[in-house]
């Protein structure tokens, strides 16, 4: 129901325990400042599997991953849902590429 121009912008911001809830909030305000459609995932303790699958029904069109190596390295890894394709890439390289 969601055209996929519309679907293609939308983000899911994936958590993977509840010290990663502030972390995405933050991460989603920056990503909706810039513009970008952004859902933080609801339940810190579903897996990431979980996660890819509710991005996939609601039609999202890309997921932000941060897991721990990411977090280390101040980096996220962006899936594309459409593609199947996955990088890793700062949070402004993200936004530049989503905007």
């Amino acid at each position: 129901l969601v055209p996929a121009e519309i679907a293609n912008k939308r983000l899911l911001i994936t958590i993977f325990n509840p010290e990663s809830v502030t972390l995405a909030v933050k991460t989603a305000q920056a990503l909706r400042k810039a513009g970008i459609s952004t859902e933080v995932y609801p339940d810190e303790s579903a897996k990431l599997e979980k996660q890819l699958k509710y991005a996939d029904q609601k039609k999202i069109g890309y997921v932000l991953i941060a897991g721990p190596e990411e977090v280390a390295k101040d980096m996220v890894t962006l899936k594309d849902m459409a593609k199947k394709t996955q990088e890793t890439l700062t949070l402004d390289a993200v936004i530049k590429k989503l905007q």
